[in-house]
């Protein structure tokens, strides 16, 4: 018997000469030159050809984890999936079955006017996501623990965890992907629920859809919730909402609410509109209870990547291998009178932002930036960034990442509010109507059915192995898709909902 064969016996009962045997092989290869009494806390040698140093402490079956768990991918899962066979995927949508606004009646002997349906065809454009990861070609030939080749288990674990990043990634983007950010993203839930869009000319954002409720940085409710919930199933919506998708701290504070003004119900007994008992979190909702559950990837960092020197207001870490230019300049000025305000006279104050430049390959340093805030009016940020490069090119720049402190705050409580896109054909300007807000969330109420909104895939998961051009060996995981949200007045979100309770 010798260590191979060892290998080859996992589960089986071995016999106790045999592993006597198999130590003296070890001890004679010089694969085991330690004795029990030896093996502790060993320093390198590199005399004497003693492996004593090399003797494993612990093997763990699995590695601990200090990030996200599969438990935190949650809309990827519930998300229906539909196959497709071109690049560019096409679906219909019955807008009105008729002319509701004809009546019925007719008189007799006559045919009445005649009723229209109303149709519309959608297109999405398939997009492609990978995670490139990389294993040593030292790994694939030394053993790291024991003397077979450790290629398959160092690929395998790379393989794991590369998918569960890319798989992160993933559900983030489905919350808040835009394609008016960069040409390679898919548009996100929030951008195709709410019809939102900058215009790149005057940095001022605007929502088509009248599908979302602004709750300002105040706390949802039970009523918000369940008032959203019928407004997507009233005339002309005839939504049916299914699930709402909430941040953590969010659930957090709605079962607070549920357990300060309601009652813990072990039975799931309806005992108001919202209720927590064995089945979780549930709200009524137009066609039954609907589950409210936290997804902890609906947001970007709240603040955890903001790392900055302190003194020039410059970020001191960069991400990616094509890091975007410097925005150069940036100005403040207070814009006009805004005709339905949201920095009213209690949120006029001294705000910091911090402006993030990104592209497809890479993240650039923060800048920061004071600003005095005035009610009624709006804040007005000029980027001179007309000379630098577009989308991903050599140092190009495709959007800024925004991040706002609140009123009066330091910088180190700066919160993610939004990202703006480039202006290609000039200075790119951003605008702070305080539509979007620091320390707040959005609640998602959705009816996740196909004839809603799915998931086209075009391939399934797959891994590519790449060229080797230096001492790694390289490979893609990919995933081809978009979310393609067909309906989405059937649908409501509830922005800017304070954490917490």
């Amino acid at each position: 018997m010798n260590f191979d064969s060892l290998q080859s016996m996992a589960g089986q009962n071995i016999a106790i000469k045999d592993l006597a045997e198999l130590n003296k092989a070890l001890q004679a290869s010089g694969q085991l030159l330690a004795k029990s009494d030896t093996v502790g806390y060993q320093t390198a040698s590199s005399g004497g050809g003693n492996l004593a140093p090399l003797v494993p402490q612990s093997i763990q079956n699995t590695l601990d984890s200090a990030t996200y768990t599969d438990n935190a991918i949650v809309f990827w899962k519930k998300l229906a999936k539909v196959s497709v066979t071109n690049t560019i995927h096409e679906s219909a949508v019955v807008n009105a079955y008729g002319t509701m606004q004809l009546d019925p009646f007719i008189a007799e002997g006559e045919v009445g006017p005649t009723s229209v349906g109303e149709y519309e065809k959608k297109i999405v454009q398939i997009k492609y996501l990978a995670e490139r990861r990389e294993i040593s070609d030292v790994a694939t030939m030394v053993g790291m623990i024991g003397a077979t080749g450790v290629s398959a288990q160092g690929l395998a674990q790379q393989t794991m965890d590369g998918t569960k990043a890319l798989l992160g990634k993933l559900e983030r983007t489905l919350f808040n992907a835009n394609s008016q950010l960069s040409g390679l993203q898919y548009d996100g839930l929030e951008k195709q629920i709410l019809g939102a869009s900058v215009d790149t000319s005057t940095g001022i954002e605007s929502f088509s859809n009248d599908t979302h409720t602004d709750l300002e940085g105040g706390a949802a409710t039970a009523q918000d919730i369940v008032q959203a919930a019928y407004q997507a199933a009233a005339a002309p919506n005839f939504g049916a909402p299914n699930v709402c998708m909430v941040e953590p701290r969010t659930y957090a504070g709605l079962v607070n609410l549920a357990s300060a003004y309601g009652r813990f119900d072990p039975n799931q007994a309806a005992a108001g509109s919202l209720i927590f008992g064995t089945n979780g979190l549930q709200i009524a909702g137009p066609a039954g209870m609907v589950p409210i559950v936290p997804a902890p990837l609906m947001q970007y960092d709240d603040g955890a990547s903001l790392r900055e020197d302190g003194s020039t207001g410059f970020g001191d870490t960069t991400f990616g291998e094509n890091v975007p230019a410097n925005p150069g300049t940036i100005t403040y000025a207070a814009g006009a009178a805004d005709s339905a305000p949201k920095f009213r006279a209690a949120d006029a104050g001294t705000y910091i932002y911090r402006f993030q430049p990104v592209n497809d390959k890479g993240v650039g340093k923060f800048r920061q930036l004071s600003a005095t805030v005035q009610a009624g009016k709006s804040a007005t940020f000029t980027f001179s960034d007309s000379g630098e490069p577009v989308g991903s090119g050599t140092n190009g720049l495709s959007y800024y990442r925004v991040y706002r402190t609140e009123k009066d705050g330091s910088k180190d409580t700066a919160r993610y509010i939004g990202s703006w896109p480039r202006n290609a054909s000039g200075n790119t300007v951003i605008v702070d109507e305080n539509e979007r807000r620091p320390n707040t969330a959005p609640i998602y109420i959705l009816q996740l059915t196909p004839d809603v909104m799915y998931w086209a895939q075009l391939l399934d998961f797959l891994r590519r192995p790449l060229a080797q051009d230096k001492t790694t060996i390289p490979f893609l995981l990919m995933l081809f898709g978009s979310l393609h949200v067909k309906i989405p007045t059937k649908n409501h979100i509830l922005r800017n909902c304070k954490l917490g309770f």
